[in-house]
């Protein structure tokens, strides 16, 4: 439990910080990522208290690794994209 609490704080502060980093205004991305955290405790606490302990963990990693894979298959496509037609040496230039 320790070491969950532990990774879901990090990952919630890094996230903060990178907040500086996306596009748009800072200030308009900070009210867009309160306005999800504030969804997600509150869809949170509905699914611990229908499901219980053990079962709302297994629906939050599910989420997590449904949401990994599309962030993997999106940038695989976005590399393809930018890859095709070109041979191996230049798709490793390109990466450098």
């Amino acid at each position: 439990m320790t070491i969950m609490w532990s990774a879901v704080s990090f990952t919630t502060y890094l996230l903060h910080f990178q907040l500086k980093y996306l596009q748009g205004n800072i200030f308009v991305n900070s009210n867009y990522c309160a306005l999800a955290d504030s969804i997600a405790v509150i869809a949170g606490g509905l699914i611990f208290a229908k499901l219980g302990l053990k079962n709302t963990y297994y629906v939050a990693f599910s989420f997590g690794l449904i949401g990994g894979l599309g962030i993997l298959q999106t940038e695989i496509t976005k590399l393809q994209m930018n890859t095709d037609g070109m041979s191996q040496a230049e798709i490793f230039d390109k990466q450098l």
